[in-house]
């Protein structure tokens, strides 16, 4: 899965891993020594995460249900995020994914297969 900005199908990450399950939000990027380039964490249902156990920085965009940017922010290793009230879920990037995209609230985006 893949996910783009609409307004100008600027393509944020091309591999995408759905974590719709317990497990699969509670093991996010643990035991990983940074995300790949070009790969996302979509947890969902979500609204707050965390970077305690990790050793890098990551970019979280809150989204609601249709996938309309709330917020975004860059969390520094073993960092709690805010809880984003209405959002539905959480897109874990790379640290800088955002600032070189010019991801922003407000951005509405898209999965794609």
């Amino acid at each position: 899965m893949q996910i783009v900005r609409v307004r100008d199908k600027k393509i944020l990450a091309v591999n995408v891993v759905m974590a719709g399950r317990f497990w699969q939000r509670m093991r996010g990027w643990l035991g990983y020594s940074a995300p790949p380039l070009g790969h996302g964490l979509f947890l969902y249902p979500c609204q707050g995460v965390h970077t305690l156990g990790m050793r890098f920085a990551l970019d979280a965009v809150y989204l609601d249900k249709q996938e309309l940017v709330l917020r975004v922010l860059t969390l520094k290793p073993w960092r709690v995020g805010p809880w984003v009230r209405g959002s539905y879920g959480v897109l874990e990037l790379p640290a800088g994914t955002c600032a070189a995209a010019g991801c922003q609230a407000g951005d509405q985006l898209c999965f794609q297969p």
